[in-house]
């Protein structure tokens, strides 16, 4: 674990300038045998949707100084893997162990690196580092970013004001005659694209995620232009280009497939193609050049350990070294600077959040995080989070609140040392409360939950379902410490022999997407009226799209409607800009509260929408069967989107 013979808190570092040499390796690592997939139903199969998964290697030296990134597609190293596959490597080639770094691509369709899996790992490992090694050339090399949308990504815990990070960050590589034999790209969405396997005991398919396809999709378009063009050059060797992926702050964020299926045309396709096409352009504009300042930095750190956290799993808070979710409390940080390029490498899954810090204090041009890599202590993410424990990803370590910002100030560091380090959270002063009292009519227990999005309301793990407890007899409840973001409010009905942290206790979803506003050092009062008695005489809602009108500025319809509205009833209709529900994935209702306008539709059925401005809308019914005056998909009926209607086009 990092430099040979570094103490706790040491930095160590190497530095050189002169001109720089790559080499570039591959190995095939896909299971020539059954074997269980990573999630899912447990059960070995060697069915793939696609067998093109790969360890990658790319190795940098200036003067003395070398580093040899080994990235596998899996969905992470533990520490003690990564450490048995660097001593294979630098025990059959001239690498030390302190010169190579092991990450993963967090592909989520690999099985787990233990025993063969670990085996085959450390065996292509070696191979494809020495494809590298014999392969070294004199090499020039650019960098680039470019923003993409950033409704390609969703941050799954945070429905209100939660952050994106959609930077595509490329090195391009050239030999001395400027013909690209190399690109490397860092995204940060989870590699969970492709990779199917929710629901009872469907077996999940092999494959190397959305970052496999990427590469490939880069590979051969590159190729196909470049045999032409080395025919018209008169060059008789042809080299194909060698891709390699690192992860970057995708820790909450998912690849959003939420696209509003049908309407926009993107797709799983559609995704890889708007990376890869962007990968293309960048590599086109990036200039090149020889002489490198190369510095690496390290560092070894203790992570907090100890205190106990009872409701983080719903499972004893006493973790040893037996226990499978284990992690070293020691782990270590990494940072490799390049000319104007800063790449901080963190053993960890990384939130957007701690991203957006680093990128602002590390300094340079391009600040760059490569994630889980060095092994995996787990997620790490803001310390508020860490403590609240709402979200997946602060439940999801053995290790204490503060080890994000430990991690996160450790990385920085390296790179900026004049960095001051972030002050730590006091729950009292930087946290608030969200205390209330729920007033409910019907028969069956009850119990609150707070969450940061729709992801955290359900029933099939306690990670999941955000933070829950029972009202008192009088219905109070309370949640301390609570984040000073904005989380919601959900109330489930349950069975009479509901136990805490035991899933399949759930009767009905009551409300989800009240909203709180939490602020630091205050306590916020909440009055909930919740009723078990839904209204179900409204069956269905269907937009006739047929019989949509539409003027210069406004949209005329008539809504079908099966069942009868009564006296004081009416459908609720919202407009939305198209834009407005691009990726709108797990924070559908909290998307759906905010109409540009919003009409009531009475027993006439008819309904407009007036002074619109040009552009493409949507609209969107419901009928709110819990009267409380909230749209939830997931509990009203509803119309679902209408097909995109046009205003002011051509």
């Amino acid at each position: 674990m990092g430099a040979h013979g570094a103490e706790l808190g040491e930095v160590v570092e190497e530095r050189a300038r002169g001109p720089i040499k790559v080499g570039m390796g591959s190995a095939n690592i896909a299971p020539p045998w059954p074997i269980k997939p990573s999630h899912g139903y447990q059960a070995p199969t060697n069915s793939f949707y696609n067998r093109e998964i790969y360890v990658k290697v790319l190795i940098l030296q200036v003067e003395d100084l070398r580093r040899a990134l080994v990235v596998f597609d899996a969905v992470g190293l533990r520490l003690e893997a990564s450490e048995h596959i660097q001593r294979e490597i630098a025990a059959q080639t001239d690498l030390e162990e302190e010169e190579i770094i092991i990450a993963a691509t967090h592909n989520h369709s690999y099985p787990g690196v233990v025993g063969r899996v670990r085996d085959l790992l450390a065996t292509q490992g070696v191979r494809a580092v020495q494809e590298a090694l014999a392969g070294m050339f004199e090499a020039q090399i650019g960098f680039g970013m470019k923003q993409l949308p950033e409704y390609m990504a969703i941050n799954r815990g945070r429905a209100a004001d939660g952050k994106v990070c959609t930077r595509l960050y490329v090195m391009r590589i050239d030999d001395l005659d400027g013909n690209v034999r190399g690109v490397f790209f860092n995204f940060p969405p989870h590699p969970t694209y492709f990779h199917i396997w929710w629901g009872g005991k469907t077996l999940a398919k092999h494959g190397p995620g959305w970052p496999g396809y990427v590469r490939q999709w880069v590979e051969m378009k590159h190729n196909l232009k470049a045999m032409f063009e080395m025919f018209e050059k008169g060059q008789q060797e042809f080299r194909p280009l060698f891709t390699i992926f690192t992860l970057g702050t995708g820790g909450n964020l998912w690849p959003c497939d939420d696209f509003i299926a049908g309407i926009d045309g993107v797709d799983r396709k559609g995704w890889v193609v708007t990376v890869g096409q962007a990968v293309l352009e960048l590599v086109e504009e990036i200039e090149t050049r020889k002489d490198v300042t190369m510095i690496f930095r390290s560092k070894v750190i203790e992570l907090p350990f100890g205190k106990t956290h009872p409701w983080r799993f719903g499972e004893p808070p006493d973790i040893t070294p037996e226990h499978p979710s284990w992690r070293e409390p020691r782990t270590c940080v990494q940072a490799l600077i390049l000319n104007d390029m800063a790449i901080g490498i963190v053993p960890a899954e990384m939130s957007v959040e701690l991203g957006d810090k680093f990128r602002e204090k590390a300094g340079y041009k391009y600040n760059i995080l490569v994630t889980i890599a060095g092994g995996s202590v787990g997620y790490i993410c803001p310390e508020v989070e860490e403590i609240e424990k709402v979200t997946y990803e602060s439940k999801s370590s053995i290790f204490d609140p503060g080890r994000g910002r430990i991690i996160t100030d450790a990385v920085i560091s390296l790179i900026n040392p004049d960095h001051v380090p972030t002050r730590p959270v006091d729950p009292k002063r930087d946290m608030g409360v969200i205390s209330g009292r729920i007033a409910y009519d019907g028969e069956h227990r009850i119990i609150v939950g707070i969450a940061g999005s729709e992801w955290h309301v359900q029933d099939y793990h306690p990670r999941f379902w955000g933070r829950r407890t029972e009202p008192d007899s009088e219905g109070h409840f309370t949640f301390e410490p609570v984040a000073p973001w904005k989380r919601f409010l959900y109330v489930m009905e349950v069975a009479d022999d509901y136990v805490p942290y035991e899933p399949g206790k759930i009767l009905r979803l009551l409300t989800y997407s009240r909203p709180v506003q939490v602020e630091p050092g205050e306590t916020t009062y909440v009055e909930l009226e919740v009723t078990g008695h839904f209204k179900e005489h409204i069956k269905a809602l269907r937009i006739d799209q047929n019989r949509l009108k539409t003027g210069a500025d406004w949209i005329r319809g008539v809504l079908d409607i099966e069942g009868e509205l009564r006296e004081g009833e009416c459908i609720q209709g919202g407009i939305y800009r198209l834009e407005q529900l691009l990726g709108i994935g797990v924070r559908r209702a909290y998307a759906l509260s905010t109409p540009l306008t919003s009409v009531e539709v009475d027993s006439s059925r008819i309904f407009t929408f007036e002074a619109l401005k040009p552009g493409e809308y949507l609209l969107y019914f419901w009928f709110d069967v819990n009267g409380n005056g909230i749209v939830e998909p997931r509990i009203d009926v509803n119309s679902g989107f209408s097909q995109p209607i046009l205003l002011g086009g051509e």
